[in-house]
């Protein structure tokens, strides 16, 4: 057994995270510190064998950094199974209240065993648990909900975005060397960015 903290730590502006799952760390899930930061899916498991200081340490299943000012989540889920002890974690995801941060179709499910979480994110959402396992915050933050082509027209790197599609998944090695170039190559107007394609 190697027990981490976190699953993934996002320090960099700009990073896009396509089809991201983490699951049972002894922390929060992913740590995204970053700004300008794009999720779409993202699925968690908390950790089956913690107790009470797990929800008292305020630990979620995505967690955005109060310094954080632009960040968007599609599709963003956390499940408990919480098979040891009772646990009632506070918030699934947690996250700065700020207009630049937004969420859209994300949820809290109870998978089996004792305990909840209490809202799905920053007190928004009712509590999940074994008679009522899944509950929904379709809209939290900003300007509502935008298409997925609405929001890479939005990215500064719109023209690599255009030829990425989330139901053509591609590996790193897949791709070709002029094309990560591109990807990679930024002007001092455009910030880098990093893509995790999964």
């Amino acid at each position: 057994m190697n027990p981490v903290t976190s699953g993934i730590v996002v320090n960099g502006d700009n990073v896009i995270a396509y089809g991201l799952a983490v699951e049972h760390t002894l922390g929060h899930m992913a740590v995204w510190n970053g700004n300008h930061g794009l999720t779409i899916f993202y699925q968690s498991e908390l950790p089956y064998d913690v107790d009470y200081h797990y929800a008292n340490s305020k630990y979620a299943g995505y967690f955005v950094a109060d310094h954080v000012t632009s960040h968007r989540g599609y599709g963003i889920g956390v499940y408990s199974f919480f098979r040891d002890n009772s646990v009632d974690v506070e918030s699934g995801i947690r996250a700065p209240n700020h207009p630049g941060v937004q969420f859209t179709n994300s949820f809290a499910k109870f998978l089996s065993g004792h305990g909840s979480i209490k809202h799905v994110i920053n007190g928004q959402g009712s509590s999940t648990y074994n008679s009522h396992n899944i509950n929904f915050v379709c809209n939290y933050g900003g300007n509502g909900l935008m298409s997925l082509q609405n929001l890479q027209d939005m990215h500064p790197y719109e023209p690599v975005l255009q030829n990425l599609h989330p139901n053509m998944p591609q590996r790193i090695s897949d791709i070709s060397m002029p094309r990560l170039q591109q990807m990679s190559q930024f002007t001092s107007e455009i910030q880098p960015t990093f893509y995790i394609l999964l």
